[in-house]
């Protein structure tokens, strides 16, 4: 299974060479990772209102049903084969590198914070602390995810593969 390399991945699905128990196992850590998700329905933002919660989840459903329905198009353009299997692999790989990237960029953010002085950071907490900057970072994210398999479904179904 390759985990973070996107084109080591790219390249074996475009070349057919995931079998079907290869699949299962993409299928299976796609599952357990949204298991881990449901179980802490705790979100990491700090919202103020159910209001946020349910923007940041319209965003999210939005992008997630275009993913979808784009992918499934230009797949159906390109070789039209193992679409499923195809969306579960980029989306899983996709979604731990950004997991992994947003923690580092969170990690870094943090350690500023901790280092500059206090009145700096005050300020830079009371400007960044409304809900409209966590909602538009985390759309940001989103429109990353998406764009990330976008390109990853354009890379498959090209000749160059």
């Amino acid at each position: 299974m390759t985990w973070y390399n996107i084109r080591k991945l790219e390249r074996r699905l475009a070349a057919d060479e995931i079998n079907e128990k290869e699949s299962y196992h993409y299928l299976s850590a796609f599952l357990i990772f949204l298991a881990v998700i449901i179980f802490f329905p705790e979100s990491p933002t700090s919202y103020t209102g159910f209001y946020w919660d349910l923007a940041e989840f319209l965003i999210f459903l939005i992008f997630l049903i275009l993913a979808l329905r784009n992918s499934y198009l230009i797949n159906t353009k390109g070789h039209n084969t193992d679409f499923v299997k195809r969306f579960i692999s980029l989306v899983l790989v996709h979604g731990f590198r950004l997991l992994i990237w947003v923690g580092v960029f969170g990690l870094f953010y943090k350690i500023i914070m901790f280092i500059i002085p206090l009145q700096i950071f005050n300020f830079i907490n009371d400007l960044l602390l409304p809900d409209w900057t966590e909602l538009i970072i985390f759309s940001a994210i989103f429109l990353l995810y998406y764009i990330f398999i976008m390109r990853s479904f354009k890379r498959i179904n090209s000749a160059a593969f």
